[in-house]
């Protein structure tokens, strides 16, 4: 587990308000008073499956570009052939 570099304990919370993590003793400081802190473990949690979800919708989004890119390469594979029928 990483160590706070000022109180050299391990960074068990994650401040929201700030976005990092913190260790028990900062926790208390007046730096982090009234700031939104949970267990690390539990954000670690929570992130891990927004990025799982952010994943899928990026495949998503790479099928759907994917069948884009090849209805435009059949389109111009047809615009060739009926260009050659033409002349």
């Amino acid at each position: 587990m990483p160590l706070c570099p000022i109180h050299m304990t391990g960074l068990e919370f994650f401040c929201r308000t700030d976005n990092l993590c913190v260790c028990s003793v900062c926790v208390g400081t007046a730096e982090h008073r009234g700031h939104s802190v949970v267990p690390a473990q539990r954000e670690w949690q929570i992130k891990k499956s927004q990025l799982g979800i952010h994943e899928v919708e990026l495949k998503e989004l790479i099928y759907e570009r994917e069948r884009k890119v090849e209805e435009i390469r059949s389109s111009v594979q047809k615009m060739k052939v009926s260009s050659q029928i033409i002349y």
